[in-house]
């Protein structure tokens, strides 16, 4: 029974020995890293977007009257002349109106004659009137007639200067008249020249939404019916949202490489023409919810794909999806460290003050790489600039021909310590 116990002792001792050599071997086995050398690159900070490619300019066509729709002259896709007739509604009610107003006006203009006359007669009698009002003053100056004739032959000029004055109002009245009128047959007419609809500028129609036989509001009523717009298809942009984290950093002008779905692999060529100065919202949201988003407009560069257009084909189709890289910053000739090097430390840092007690002191985020030195890990804080897809400018902490460790990127992340001993992996 005793010796049974003691190999047990001896077993247990064994063992306890083998996991301790285990743990000493491992604490010092070598990690096997890859490496890359500090160089100095250029670095372009980019945001990447996705939208839609639209035409540059497009117009709406709506109809200025209402009525129904007797000619569509155009289809889908057609290509349009500035001044080429698109449709017509039908004009039989605005007919009918210009006949009316014809009508109202040529008796106003009858109306009118009518006013100059009666002025005409109403001015003569004023003038007799006033003859023979001084006739009569005269002579009941001389106390040659009554005071009942002196007082009718005031009555009759005062009468005849109200009446004067009158068939002049009425005239007036009659011009204001005929003016209204006039007017009014001037609307007229033109309101039957918007029967028909003309191109307002060449291009390609891109949409139609009416057509013959349909019913369309004129923008008399609100907004209108849209019928069709007119798009030019040579010049040609990217519509993005861009959010309010990134739209600081994009300026008009920037440069923007864009890759479009329909052609695989090619990228594009493009520049910010405009950024918005108010941010855009989905009414179905609340707008406490939500990321402000800015449209910008990328346009493309018509030089970076006249290829495509050989065959007098259009590259590009509204609606097609792109994605954009827009460039926002570059740094030429900087000290640059790979982004796969690069960890940082966990801001709250525990320190062991005394056996029973422990602090944590908030402190900043660090950013750490690990040197290659000798063989073994050396943590160093760098401070970082601007970031390309691949590297940050490096403002401090390293110089141009160090070796950090690049990988793996868990070994960098949770791994490596400083002190540890690497190994390049061949």
């Amino acid at each position: 029974m005793k010796k049974k116990r003691i190999l047990l002792i001896s077993f247990l001792g064994l063992i306890i020995l083998i996991v301790l050599a285990t743990i000493i071997k491992g604490g010092t086995k070598e990690l096997e890293v890859e490496t890359s050398k500090i160089a100095i690159r250029t670095i372009t900070e980019i945001v990447s977007v996705t939208g839609k490619i639209q035409p540059e300019s497009e117009v709406k066509i709506s109809a200025d009257v209402s009525g129904e729709i007797i000619d569509m002259f155009v289809l889908e896709g057609d290509s349009v002349t500035k001044g080429q007739l698109l449709l017509r509604i039908n004009p039989e009610l605005y007919e009918t109106a210009m006949s009316q107003l014809k009508a109202n006006l040529d008796n106003s203009k009858a109306s009118l004659e009518g006013s100059g006359a009666q002025l005409i007669k109403a001015k003569a009698s004023s003038e007799q009137i006033a003859l023979n009002y001084r006739r009569q003053k005269l002579l009941h100056d001389q106390k040659v007639i009554s005071e009942q004739e002196w007082e009718n032959a005031e009555s009759q000029f005062e009468i005849g200067k109200a009446d004067f004055e009158a068939a002049k109002k009425m005239l007036l009245a009659s011009q204001y008249t005929v003016q209204s009128f006039a007017a009014r047959l001037e609307e007229g007419r033109r309101n039957l020249g918007r029967t028909s609809i003309y191109a307002p500028a060449s291009g390609t129609i891109t949409h139609l939404s009416s057509e013959k036989g349909e019913r369309v509001v004129g923008t008399a009523q609100m907004a209108g019916t849209e019928i069709m717009r007119i798009s030019n298809l040579n010049v040609m942009e990217v519509q993005v949202n861009i959010n309010e984290n990134d739209i600081v950093r994009i300026h008009k002008g920037d440069s923007a490489d864009i890759k479009v779905d329909a052609y695989d692999k090619r990228i594009f060529k493009g520049i910010v023409m405009e950024i918005a100065n108010s941010a855009v919202f989905n009414a179905a949201q609340n707008m406490t919810d939500q990321v402000s988003n800015f449209v910008v407009k990328i346009r493309l560069l018509p030089s970076s794909y006249s290829d495509l257009e050989k065959d007098k084909k259009q590259a590009f189709l509204p609606g097609m999806t792109a994605s954009v890289d827009v460039k926002t910053i570059t740094r030429t000739k900087v000290v640059s460290l790979p982004i796969a090097a690069v960890t940082t430390r966990n801001p709250f840092v525990t320190e062991k003050k005394d056996e029973a007690t422990t602090t944590t002191t908030k402190r900043e985020v660090q950013t750490w790489v690990f040197l290659y030195n000798a063989g073994k890990a050396k943590a160093v804080e760098v401070k970082t600039g601007v970031q390309d897809l691949d590297f940050y400018e490096v403002l401090g902490g390293l110089k141009a021909g160090d070796e950090v460790v690049s990988g793996p990127s868990m070994s960098i992340a949770k791994t490596i310590n400083d002190g540890d001993k690497l190994k390049k992996k061949k």
